[in-house]
């Protein structure tokens, strides 16, 4: 029986979840790894902080979008301008 809200049962719910722990664990490039290189903690709040639809935006030429990009529309998800949305520049460094 699927659990409440998703298509697959707990023990294949439980198989993804431990395999993509593993695959985010074991990639020394993943953003959110200790290393040499590492973000800092502020730097990783802001990465944490910009959604999907804002990377859309800065990304395409497009000017509205839902801020909520995975959702189905309908009431309550409305198209905003892309100006509206948070955004950071990982180009400019910040912090040790």
């Amino acid at each position: 029986m699927p659990l409440p809200g998703a298509n697959v049962g707990p023990t294949i719910a439980r198989l993804f979840a431990r395999q993509f722990r593993a695959l985010k664990r074991g990639d020394r490039l993943f953003y959110e790894n200790p290393g040499p290189r590492s973000f800092s903690s502020d730097q990783l709040a802001d990465i944490r902080g910009v959604t999907l639809a804002a990377v859309i935006c800065r990304n395409s030429n497009i000017g509205t979008v839902q801020p909520r990009i995975l959702r189905h529309p309908g009431p309550g998800i409305e198209i905003v301008d892309c100006d509206t949305l948070r955004h950071i520049d990982l180009m400019t460094p910040s912090g040790p």
